[in-house]
């Protein structure tokens, strides 16, 4: 993986006063060069990809039936107003390539699903006792401001407001990677079972 911390780091080295708890040191655009897209694209094509797939189903019946037998290196993150899970690479037998790459293609199946307005960037914070990066990608709903948001969209699947989709380094070490889809206030009611749609759709 790229040592994305030491490269961003690093150019800011000579103002050390930039960056708090709350404001980012480096806030810059998450994108792929050459030779990493090259390498996702073959990712896309492996049987990593398809392993790490299948197991976020699986991983995801199971929490249904029973939530405290799914694997422990996955929480899925369920209230009123969100939905999603984090995946914690160091407690499964996933590298962090397949990670990162897992965390680009749910950004990519987002946009063919019919979500936009994509922002994507990077932000290093400085904490007490280690530096934390996040990269995060995300999605609007384009029919957000309609008043049939509740209907189902072209792919047949309930629209969320907004998916976010987080990848977490502490010192440059992968620790998680989240993905989060916002109810909007007036179909929360409704919502209960759109994520395993949802989860369905990013698989595919």
């Amino acid at each position: 993986m790229v040592d994305i911390f030491t490269h961003f780091k690093s150019r800011f080295k000579e103002q050390p006063d930039l960056g708090s708890t709350i404001e980012p040191l480096v806030r810059e655009h998450v994108e792929l060069n050459q030779s990493e897209e090259a390498d996702y694209e073959r990712w896309k094509n492996s049987s990593a990809q398809k392993d790490i797939l299948v197991w976020l189903s699986r991983q995801f019946m199971v929490y249904k039936r029973t939530p405290n037998a799914a694997h422990e290196g996955i929480d899925f993150l369920f209230s009123p107003a969100s939905k999603g899970f984090r995946l914690h690479p160091a407690l499964t037998n996933f590298s962090d390539k397949t990670v990162t790459h897992l965390f680009h293609y749910l950004k990519e199946r987002a946009l063919e699903m019919g979500y936009g307005s994509p922002v994507s960037d990077t932000r290093i914070y400085q904490r007490p006792y280690w530096d934390e990066t996040i990269l995060r990608h995300s999605l609007r709903a384009n029919n957000l401001h309609e008043s049939s948001f509740g209907d189902e969209n072209e792919s047949g699947l309930f629209t969320f407001a907004q998916l976010t989709i987080e990848l977490m380094l502490k010192d440059n070490h992968l620790v998680s990677l989240k993905l989060e889809a916002t109810v909007p206030n007036s179909e929360m009611p409704r919502s209960a079972n759109d994520f395993e749609e949802l989860m369905q759709a990013m698989g595919n």
